[in-house]
């Protein structure tokens, strides 16, 4: 799934551009990272998760840096952060599916 976050100008009003990435494969240490300092299961909306990715910064930085590798430094200055909050719930949901998607069987 194509995924989409609007850089805007410095002031926070216009759209610069639009940036583009696809769905991510998050490794494992990440995982495990990021559900030691989340907490998912515990996350009922966003502004609850926005609290939490707080304490997560580097982790989830990484991830969104993974998924929209060209965005700059200085463009994820004019990001906004409700926008990231959608970015980030669709990829724990689509990372857990393809947990609960791995085969049970070790020979498959």
């Amino acid at each position: 799934m194509e995924l989409t976050l609007n850089i805007y100008d410095k002031r926070g009003k216009e759209v610069v551009r639009t940036a583009t990435g696809e769905t991510y494969d998050i490794m494992l240490g990440t995982i495990e990272n990021l559900m030691s300092v989340l907490d998912i299961e515990s996350v009922d909306d966003n502004m609850e998760l926005l609290k939490k990715i707080y304490g997560a910064y580097g982790e989830v930085k990484d991830i969104l840096c993974g998924v929209f590798g060209d965005i700059t430094e200085e463009e994820w200055k004019t990001v906004k952060i409700k926008e990231i909050v959608p970015v980030l719930m669709y990829l724990v949901k689509f990372t857990f599916l393809q947990l609960k998607g791995l085969p049970s069987d070790p020979k498959n």
